[in-house]
């Protein structure tokens, strides 16, 4: 194998392991606010994520994710 390949590889996986959290993240939102769930800014939705994990208020600036809560996130 190649240099560059063995780099493809390890790009791929951490490409996919990135992308298995943010499903893991919306799954549990979609089931938190009983919506589908859409967004612009994957901070925006970490923060999300972590606000109801703490049981706080979350505060976004992604209006996407902010109608998808059905307005329980807030607007920074």
């Amino acid at each position: 194998m190649g240099k560059r390949t063995k780099r493809q590889i390890k790009e791929d996986k951490k490409r996919h392991i990135e992308d298995n959290k943010i499903c893991v993240m919306c799954n549990f939102l979609e089931k938190r606010y009983k919506n589908k769930i859409t967004y612009t800014c994957i901070n925006c939705l970490q923060e999300a994520y972590k606000s109801e994990l703490d049981d706080t208020q979350g505060y976004v600036t992604d209006e996407e994710l902010i109608k998808s809560s059905n307005n329980k996130l807030k607007h920074k």
